[in-house]
């Protein structure tokens, strides 16, 4: 039998364990939600002819690896298409439980077990990211392919900014973030930022271990099939999740 030790995953079929918390993501295309109680469901529509072909050709090439043969060899549960994204700045989790001041974690906790529901963006300690430069800019931000790599127990693809002066004031605006959270409330993203897409997770150490040698050839073969395909975004929000594969922010009037 198996040993299940990702606190991401909840089981073979693949499960997702209840793992909620709060993040700034960069903003799909409006068509990639489905709508309901007030809150919009992240539900991708990443098309071959749109801004995220790269997630397009990542999702194909994945699925020529064969998600079941991953499963069974490797201990690897991928991520459902329509949950692909790219996280800006990582607010809070349920992990941060233990390392957050004294003074939040009441509200944290409380917050954390409210999702999903309208009530628990009105958190204070969210506030410091929904009202953020990295949410009330318009952005310009391009990625592409940099490499797979297994990031612990993640398998993920590590993403290159492209046209990189368009960043500056992105990287300015984050580290600030950072800061103002670490010290207020002792948790929320490190400074630095690292893009990457998270294609699913490896159910414990020893599989993804098993999996190691492989990562060179399944490096190979989504380089060749992504080759100078990019995801391109041009504005962030706050998005709540209650586990690896569901998220959600406010409804967003149109």
């Amino acid at each position: 039998m198996i040993d299940v030790t990702t606190k991401k995953i909840g089981g073979l079929t693949p499960r997702w364990a209840p793992f909620p918390g709060f993040s700034l993501l960069f903003d799909p295309p409006e068509s990639s939600f489905l709508r309901q109680d007030g809150l919009e469901i992240l539900n991708g529509n990443w098309l071959e002819d749109s801004d995220g072909k790269l997630f397009y050709l990542a999702a194909q090439s994945l699925q020529k690896l064969g998600a079941d043969y991953l499963l069974q060899k490797f201990g690897f549960c991928a991520l459902p298409f329509p949950s692909y994204h790219v996280t800006a700045f990582d607010v809070a989790n349920v992990g941060d439980l233990s390392r957050c001041r004294e003074e939040v974690r009441e509200s944290l906790t409380h917050t954390l077990d409210a999702l999903p529901s309208c009530s628990s963006f009105e958190a204070e300690f969210l506030k410091l990211a929904a009202v953020s430069r990295l949410v009330a800019a318009k952005w310009d931000l391009s990625f592409g392919y940099g490499r797979l790599r297994r990031r612990g127990s993640v398998l993920a693809i590590e993403l290159i900014p492209l046209q990189a002066s368009n960043f500056g004031s992105f990287y300015e605006a984050r580290a600030a973030l950072s800061q103002n959270y670490r010290e207020k409330y002792g948790f929320g993203a490190e400074a630095s930022f690292s893009p990457h897409l998270s294609l699913g997770y490896f159910l414990n150490r020893e599989a993804a271990d098993l999996a190691a040698p492989m990562i060179g050839e399944w490096d190979d073969l989504f380089r060749n099939a992504i080759g100078e395909a990019t995801v391109e975004f041009q504005t962030a929000s706050l998005y709540g999740f209650t586990d690896m594969a569901t998220f959600f922010r406010l409804q967003k009037h149109h």
